[in-house]
């Protein structure tokens, strides 16, 4: 037993060691940004150039994307990658609040076109939607985006192919040189910006367009594959020796005056990849220096602590949008305050917050802890040495 509790507290010891603490704020500003968005194209809460940049959140989910492959990367930075513990550590991270979403919103599972269709029709419907996300393939049709609530549960859909691609590419991705690494970086940049030109180009299917070039996950892969690129480069370059403050300087100064004019000119989101996706290389390498005013400020309890809320925060943030949605006008009688869209947005951001404060600290990681305990395989006996990268 205390072999045991030894074990998982210096499993805790290294997660909180790993953390890079400006980056796991940013992923909030990320969560945060595609939230504003998701209420403002429901209830605007701005115009003109404001309208611009909320109508664009939508890219913030390339943060999450790019972010996740350098994460990984640098988790996994010594070249050594224990499949099981992998596996094991990404659906204990990420499963027990994704079932709990998908839980809380049940009742809007066949959508609001329900009462038209037969019951066979819809029993059938439900029970492929159910098979569907608990496997965490929904993402791969493009028919399932608008029920549920796939809407937002696509994204982990992507997310957990990922997962399972990185132990077939890491290896590879780690033994390559410097050079090779900024190559591959490069095509996968390039591949993402041509996805999005075809998408724009040829247009099929337009009651689909956005769910297949935005949401599938075969799409989105070369952003992952961006990420962890940068990472390696950034361990074996000198791109640790940058500024971070300048690189967070010119990053806001490259895209916010960009998505002010253009953000919402032009449709599907990822077109704006060719110039997304530098500014979050750009802001992966000055949060991983941990140094800087800006990742100071980074780096404080609060936003670290609203970070390490963030995937409960973007997780439960359709389930306020749905009960806005239904319950709309009921709620404005109640409290007319909430006319004011900028006074709704207050609100709902104040009951999605506490929503992941709790679901953090009551679920996520005591449920993280205990899957990881319950699969943990046993300790070595005390003759033997341990492997230098068990965890």
């Amino acid at each position: 037993m205390q072999g045991t509790m030894a074990s998982e507290a210096r499993a805790i010891q290294a997660a909180e060691l790993s953390e890079v603490r400006p980056l796991t704020s940013l992923r909030f500003v990320a969560a945060f940004y595609v939230f504003v968005f998701h209420i403002h194209s429901h209830w605007p809460v701005g115009t003109g150039i404001t309208d611009n940049l909320l109508s664009a959140g939508a890219v913030g989910m390339s943060l999450f994307f790019m972010l996740s492959g350098f994460i990984l990367a640098h988790r996994y930075q010594s070249g050594h990658l224990d499949v099981r513990d992998y596996l094991t550590n990404r659906f204990a991270r990420i499963y027990p609040i994704y079932a709990v979403a998908a839980i809380v919103t049940l009742p809007w599972l066949l959508g609001a076109g329900a009462a038209e269709r037969g019951l066979a029709s819809n029993v059938v419907m439900g029970g492929l939607l159910i098979v569907a996300d608990t496997f965490l393939i929904q993402a791969w049709f493009p028919q399932m985006f608008v029920f549920w609530n796939n809407s937002g549960s696509w994204s982990i859909s992507v997310e957990a192919f990922f997962y399972v691609m990185l132990p077939a590419i890491f290896p590879a991705l780690f033994r390559r040189t410097a050079g090779q690494i900024v190559s591959i970086a490069v095509a996968a940049y390039l591949l993402s910006v041509l996805t999005a030109a075809v998408a724009l180009a040829f247009r099929p299917r337009p009651d689909h367009l956005l769910q297949i070039f935005y949401a599938m996950p075969i799409f989105r892969f070369p952003e992952f594959v961006l990420g962890i690129c940068i990472f390696l480069a950034w361990s074996r370059t000198g791109l640790r020796r940058l500024n971070p403050d300048a690189l967070y300087a010119l990053a806001a100064l490259a895209l916010v005056p960009y998505l002010a004019l253009l953000g919402k000119r032009i449709p599907l989101y990822t077109p704006h990849n060719w110039i997304v996706l530098p500014v979050i290389g750009m802001l992966l390498v000055a949060g991983a220096q941990e140094r800087g005013f800006v990742n100071r400020l980074l780096g404080h309890a609060l936003p670290v602590w609203l970070g390490r809320i963030s995937y409960c925060f973007y997780s439960f943030q359709l389930l306020v949008l749905l009960v806005l949605g239904t319950y709309h006008e009921a709620i404005l009688r109640a409290a007319p305050a909430l006319a004011d869209n900028r006074v709704l947005l207050a609100a709902a951001l104040l009951v999605l917050l506490s929503l992941s404060g709790i679901g953090f600290h009551t679920i996520e990681e005591p449920m993280r802890k205990a899957i990881r305990r319950r699969v943990r395989r046993p300790p070595l006996p005390a003759a033997e040495p341990a492997d230098a990268h068990a965890r």
